[in-house]
C-alpha cells in the first residue's frame, strides 16, 4: 500500500472482513469479546500479509465502508494521545 495515500490494498480489506467475521462468530457462539489487535494478528497469521499497525484504522474503516454488516462491531480508536 503506497504510503500517504487513500488508496486501501482490496486484499487487506478482504482479509481484515474474514477475520472480522470469523471474530463475529466466535462472540455470538462462544463469548469471545470484540478486539481490533486480534483481527490484526489474524490477519497477519492465516493471510500473511503485512502492514502497519498505524495503516490498521484506514484498513478498518474501509472494511466498514464495504461491509456495513459488520460495522456496528468495528470500533476504531485515535492513534492520538487524548488531551489532559
Amino acid at each position: 500500500m503506497p504510503r500517504g495515500s487513500d488508496h486501501v490494498d482490496p486484499h487487506l480489506v478482504r482479509a481484515f472482513y474474514r477475520a472480522a467475521k470469523f471474530l463475529v462468530a466466535r462472540m455470538e457462539n462462544d463469548g469471545w469479546q470484540w478486539t481490533s489487535n486480534y483481527l490484526r494478528e489474524h490477519v497477519r497469521a492465516a493471510y500473511g500479509l503485512k502492514f502497519t499497525n498505524s495503516e490498521s484504522p484506514k484498513i478498518l474503516r474501509e472494511v466498514k465502508r464495504q461491509y456495513p454488516s459488520i460495522a456496528r462491531y468495528i470500533d476504531i480508536k485515535s492513534l492520538k494521545k487524548p488531551k489532559s
